[in-house]
């Protein structure tokens, strides 16, 4: 027998060929493990993906209802009139409930001065001058109500749903004012020794309005004798400042700081805090989501770590009693080859480059089902599951193949 038939590359394939079967279960050993990680690895990626991609549509789904709620919510705001009123700071608020008007006026270039430049809290801004009136030709006290033609900085949704203001030379009556004297819309009416023609009759609000006359601006400020006054602003809120009047303070303070900001209407304060509470319940919701979603993503990752060392511990056991058992057939043949004088390390090599091979075809076998979605880390992954069957089957064959060959044929049944 020459060198070149007892050399390891030959024997190897000789050992291969005669026992293929063998071969290919150890070639099976080592892929089932290989194919366990990576199959855990994927479903993880993929869960994480499916989890991540649920909470997208849930934001997306969140976002795009409270948009529209957002919407809707502005538009009841608006219908429901101005937020906010600008006063004189010098003006006791208390007098001005009282009174149902501010007896003092706004500085004579306030106007002109928030006029120059929008505010970032306030829109669709109405000056306004509104005084107590002895009406000589009724006998009567009304409130006399201006507001100018002019809205500083409107907004569509003010100029779609508040109310026009009266035109010169008319005339919006209170509902008791029309009751009370039968006042009809197209009708002269005399206020203070002018003639204003009657152009709608308020309903009635239940309020200072019922018992007001409704003017332009340069009509009231003639009727009160207050040329050139103004001493309120009626205002709508921008969302970024609803119900923030903290925030409308701040900037008027800064930009007028001669003025005051008082909040009207408790009802759309109450809806703002209400949609407040909800959107930031959604986003606790959400929040909450994403925790459960990571914990349970955390708990996958750990059953499937455990899984995927399982299956690699078996993988190594599957390959070690294979291994044991045809070093155990082959014990003679063992003791044989170093009786003839072949070294121990060309016999180890002979069942190494067995197993190495057996390594190397399980790990490609493994990740081929794996191959499209297969990334470095993955690779990584494989190459390290695919480890531990050969080093302990290599372990085992160094083990062996220490035995005295006198004692190998000894033990020989």
């Amino acid at each position: 027998m020459n060198d070149f038939q007892l050399g390891p590359s030959y024997l190897t394939r000789q050992e291969i060929r005669r026992r293929p079967g063998q071969f290919l279960l150890s070639v099976l050993a080592v892929a089932a493990g290989v194919a366990a990680v990576l199959g855990v690895l994927g479903s993880q990626r993929a869960g994480r993906r499916q989890a991540e991609a649920l909470l997208r549509d849930q934001e997306r789904e969140l976002d795009e209802r409270y948009a529209a709620y957002q919407e809707e919510l502005a538009a009841a705001m608006t219908k429901a009139g101005f937020q906010t009123v600008i006063l004189p700071r010098e003006q006791n608020l208390a007098d001005w409930h009282n009174e149902d008007f501010a007896v003092r006026s706004l500085p004579s270039d306030a106007v002109a001065r928030l006029r120059a430049r929008p505010l970032d809290t306030l829109e669709h801004l109405l000056p306004r001058l509104t005084g107590r009136l002895f009406w000589p030709e009724r006998r009567w006290t009304v409130i006399v109500d201006g507001s100018a033609a002019e809205v500083l900085h409107p907004s569509p949704l003010g100029e779609r749903w508040l109310e026009r203001t009266v035109p010169p030379g008319q005339v919006d009556v209170g509902n008791e004012i029309a009751r009370a004297f039968g006042l009809v819309p197209g009708q002269d009416l005399a206020v203070a020794g002018r003639v204003f023609r009657i152009r709608r009759r308020r309903e009635s609000a239940g309020a200072k309005d019922d018992i007001a006359l409704h003017l332009a601006l340069e009509d009231a400020r003639a009727i009160l004798g207050r040329p050139g006054e103004v001493n309120e602003i009626l205002a709508l809120q921008r969302p970024a400042a609803w119900g923030d009047a903290g925030k409308i303070r701040a900037e008027l303070a800064e930009r007028l700081p001669e003025a005051q900001a008082v909040e009207i209407g408790n009802r759309v304060v109450a809806n703002l805090r209400a949609r407040r509470m909800a959107e930031q319940e959604a986003a606790n919701l959400l929040v909450q989501a994403r925790e459960r979603q990571e914990n349970l993503l955390r708990s996958q990752a750990r059953l499937g770590l455990a899984l995927a060392a399982g299956a690699v511990a078996l993988s190594a056991l599957w390959l070690a009693v294979l291994t044991v058992l045809n070093l155990a057939r082959r014990r003679a043949e063992i003791g044989l080859l170093a009786a003839l004088g072949l070294p121990g390390r060309r016999i180890r090599a002979v069942f190494l480059g067995r197993v190495h091979l057996a390594a190397v075809l399980g790990l490609a076998a493994g990740s081929l089902f794996w191959l499209p979605g297969l990334t470095a880390s993955s690779l990584l992954a494989a190459v390290a599951a695919a480890l531990p069957a050969p080093l302990v089957a290599a372990a085992i064959v160094h083990r062996h193949i220490r035995r005295d060959p006198a004692d190998a044929l000894r033990n020989d049944p």
